[in-house]
């Protein structure tokens, strides 16, 4: 016969925080939101230089692993000053960046994540330049 370790109580306790914790990350991660478009200006561009990453991935047998390597390109960094005053950062490759220039107007289309009144982060998905 075989005797359970934990009384019955604290298992279905277990299971009810670890429900929490999956609702939790869903809501706060995974969820569909809906991607909302913005007016800001770029008020930074920082070069990022171009530098080699390496992954390494391992399989079900921890002994088994292959080393994967490759370079990330130039890149820009621009900082965003949105017109509601908050700021949010964008990364593009150097080609794509060079139609963009600090001063000038774009719009940008983001994601807002996080818990409401505790926690907040935007995601930005793309900057698109303004035609005068």
């Amino acid at each position: 016969m075989m005797r359970l370790l934990l009384p019955p109580p604290l298992l279905v306790g277990i299971a009810i925080l670890g429900l929490i914790l999956a609702a939790g990350i869903w809501f706060v991660l995974v969820r569909p939101v809906r991607a909302r478009s913005e007016l800001g200006t770029i008020a930074g561009k920082t070069f990022q230089p171009s530098r080699p990453y390496t992954r390494v991935r391992s399989g079900p047998r921890r002994e088994f692993w292959s080393e994967e390597k490759f370079q990330i390109p130039d890149s820009y960094v621009f900082a965003i000053r949105l017109d509601d005053t908050s700021e949010v950062h964008y990364r593009l490759d150097a080609t794509a960046a060079a139609e963009f220039s600090i001063g000038q107007k774009v719009q940008v289309r983001l994601e807002e994540r996080g818990i409401p009144l505790l926690w907040k982060r935007m995601y930005v998905r793309e900057i698109a330049a303004i035609q005068h």
